[in-house]
């Protein structure tokens, strides 16, 4: 009988893909989705210093003052880039999400692969999908409109927390559930948004 086998270094790329492709799948969607309502507006397009791109000032500015009662200067930048890049296009920015996403998947990958020595433990662990995923896609659909696709993801977010036995993660979703089902997105209210 025959056997089909990769060389390691084969067999790495196969896993990295694979990685790849998994937040692809899941997340590549978002590229259709609009702005999120939750905050996208203090942190991107309304902010003039993050629509006008990356120049000196505004670099300077990323890194000495708050946006939204948050210091993030690499996220800030990394908003000015793709305004600078992309415009005030949400498809495009959020492509840019994805694809920074992407990175950090494969880099643990390769940092397990090289600490443990196992390839394809260091994969699973890579690209476990956690059910606090499912919270933020659920949570960026509702704010899309798309309830029917929030309450799927939603449920199937509880089921994976019930099944390692994360009880509060689970009674999280039950509670936005009912949200989403009355067609209502998701709020923290422990943090409140000031409208200029």
């Amino acid at each position: 009988m025959y056997s089909l086998r990769f060389s390691l270094k084969t067999q790495k790329f196969l896993i990295a893909l694979a990685l790849t492709a998994l937040v692809w799948i899941v997340f590549a969607q978002t590229a259709h989705f609009d702005w999120v309502r939750y905050d996208d507006r203090d942190y991107v397009y309304g902010s003039a210093r993050v629509t006008s791109g990356l120049s000196f000032s505004n670099i300077a500015w990323a890194f000495t003052h708050f946006q939204a009662a948050n210091w993030h200067p690499i996220t800030t930048l990394s908003h000015m880039l793709d305004c600078q890049l992309f415009g005030v296009n949400p498809g495009l920015h959020h492509f840019s999400s994805v694809v920074i996403h992407t990175l950090p998947v494969i880099a643990l990958f390769f940092a397990l692969d090289s600490l443990t020595g196992k390839i394809w433990r260091s994969g699973v662990v890579a690209g476990g999908i956690n059910p606090i995923l499912y919270r933020t896609l659920a949570a960026a659909y509702a704010e899309s409109g798309r309830f029917d696709d929030a309450i799927a993801t939603a449920e199937r977010g509880r089921e994976f927390a019930e099944r390692e036995g994360n009880r509060e993660l689970a009674d999280e979703f039950t509670a936005v559930l009912a949200g989403y089902r009355q067609h209502q997105p998701f709020r923290d209210a422990s943090l409140e948004l000031h409208e200029e």
